[in-house]
């Protein structure tokens, strides 16, 4: 068994190299492929845009938004506006309450994975900064190594006991 550890290890590490580099590619192919102005408006998107926006929607209302973004009602009706033809859709519907439209559930979706990863990259520097563990995320799927992984990562850990694990299983559909 002590020659399959760093084997295992080994090949856990050529695993998550390759994926990264899967991933990026595709990406990149994805990039390649669109028009250069088809994702323009993304380009000008701040993350105070999306920070205003969830507290618009938490809101419900104009007038409430207005209060906690510290903005008057019609500031924020003209941002609204003009957030709404930076992305070339409505995003919601206006009335008593406001209603999100597909397009403002789109990026309302992207505003909670962009700030929860600002948020998450914010907690790791702090960690690291303070000479906290650093966290590994593993994804598998039952088939092929998943039963290989289990020897892998506690060899990791051995190795390099400054990294915290999180185990979670996800079904097969996805997460």
């Amino acid at each position: 068994m002590v020659a399959v550890r760093p084997l295992l290890l080994h090949y856990c590490r050529d695993l998550l190299a390759v994926a990264n580099e899967n991933l990026r590619t595709y990406y990149e192919q994805i990039l390649m492929r669109l028009p250069q102005d088809a994702v323009a408006w993304a380009r000008r998107l701040r993350m105070r845009h999306l920070e205003s926006f969830l507290v618009l929607i938490d809101a419900g209302t104009l007038t409430l938004a207005a209060d906690r973004l510290h903005m008057t009602q019609s500031a924020v009706s003209h941002w609204l506006g003009e957030m709404e033809e930076l992305v070339g859709a409505r995003l919601v519907l206006r009335g008593k309450q406001m209603r999100l439209t597909p397009a403002g559930e789109a990026v309302r979706k992207l505003a909670l994975r962009v700030l929860g990863e600002v948020s998450r990259t914010n907690d790791e520097l702090v960690s690291l900064e303070r000479g906290e563990v650093s966290r590994l995320h593993i994804g598998s799927v039952t088939a092929g190594i998943a039963h290989l992984l289990p020897r892998a990562i506690l060899a990791f850990q051995k190795d390099e006991g400054n990294v915290a694990s999180r185990f979670r299983r996800a079904s097969s559909t996805g997460c």
